[in-house]
């Protein structure tokens, strides 16, 4: 792992796993650049922070260095008995975790011929995923990586768990902001674009209706996309998620969405794109507020009425939604045990 620490999705994945993994009795040595963790580590978890790229840019560039550093150290590893488990584009590795979107199937082939930058993260890509044991974070994202490496061996789905979250309860559902969510940096894939229309044709049954951005800031975005119902926060460290009542996440590929499962752990409803992972939550977990947004390839005047008119529901209905509704039924301890009992014991 690059960075280790709760600092992103990824890297909260991480942390959160291999301390649970820790608590487990198992002995874990992370490899990094620099540990931005700002914990006290249990003495089964080693940190061995290798030092930072010289470069950031271009990330290619900082992926390769990072993985010729720490090659011989995982060849070491591998010699005193240790399973390697990586999360980045390395070599060398028995398990990878895909947290995705994949590049392979995505750029033209023209594309890769020319693009030292596409060719350089293609072949990063093959060599994490080929003939090694492959655990995507959603059914979705396991696969595309299928279709694109056939001789990858999936394994179990390690969907990324939730803890309770304490700090939010006691919040009132009825309280709640009838302004609708919207969460990412990526904005683009995430597709803000498609969340400012849907929000624009529901102002015509709820005019007050506004759309709430955290991740980027007005300047971040173009022209087109500052208008007067957006209001735009950048990121911060604690998303509001229970002064919400509806999330929007209307995304071109998201191979999970971790903004999803943090919303739907304070109950908040989640309208999403049927290319976003989490989606695959809804078939084991049928009572989640989680619903598909059936986006089609155009937004259609028919399409974004029907839509509005659904979301105007969700957001006039002022019942009190039961505690146990929303709730992602695992903790960081169970996806733990999953390791531990179906993927490292099979070694």
């Amino acid at each position: 792992m690059r960075r280790y620490g709760p600092v992103g999705g990824m890297e909260s994945y991480v942390f959160y796993l291999t301390r649970a993994l820790a608590d487990l009795r198992v002995n874990v040595v992370v490899l990094c650049e620099e540990d931005l963790s700002s914990h006290d580590h249990p003495p089964n978890l080693k940190i061995e922070a290798v030092g930072s790229a010289p470069m950031s840019r271009p990330r290619w560039k900082a992926m390769r260095w990072f993985r010729d550093h720490i090659l011989g150290l995982v060849e070491t590893l591998k010699e005193n008995g240790y399973l390697i488990h990586s999360h980045e584009r390395i070599r060398g590795h028995h398990i990878t975790t895909q947290h995705g979107p994949l590049m392979s199937g995505r750029v033209p082939k023209l594309t890769a011929m020319f693009s030292q930058r596409v060719k350089n993260w293609l072949i990063f890509e093959k060599e994490e995923l080929d003939q090694v044991i492959v655990l995507p974070v959603s059914d979705l994202l396991g696969k595309a990586i299928l279709s694109e490496y056939p001789e990858s061996r999936i394994g179990p789905t390690a969907w990324p768990a939730m803890d309770k979250r304490e700090e939010y309860e006691g919040d009132s559902f009825s309280n709640r902001s009838n302004h609708v969510l919207f969460v990412g940096r990526d904005f683009k894939r995430k597709g803000l674009d498609k969340a400012i229309k849907i929000v624009s044709a529901l102002r015509s049954q709820s005019p007050d209706t506004q759309l709430h951005v955290f991740g980027v800031l007005t300047e971040d975005v173009p022209l087109s996309m500052r208008r007067s119902f957006v209001k735009y926060y950048g990121w911060v460290k604690r998303i509001p998620y229970n002064k919400y009542k509806i999330l929007l996440h209307p995304a071109k590929m998201e191979p999970y969405g971790m903004c999803v499962a943090e919303a739907l752990s304070v109950n908040v409803s989640c309208f999403v794109s049927s290319d976003t992972g989490a989606l695959g939550l809804k078939s084991s977990h049928p009572d989640l507020p989680l619903y598909d947004l059936g986006l089609p390839a155009r937004l259609s005047d028919n399409y974004l009425d029907s839509l509005s008119s659904c979301l105007c529901a969700k957001l006039v209905d002022q019942l009190e939604v039961q505690s146990s509704r929303g709730t992602i039924p695992w903790s960081w301890k169970f996806l733990a045990r999953v390791h531990l009992d179906q993927v490292y014991t099979s070694f």
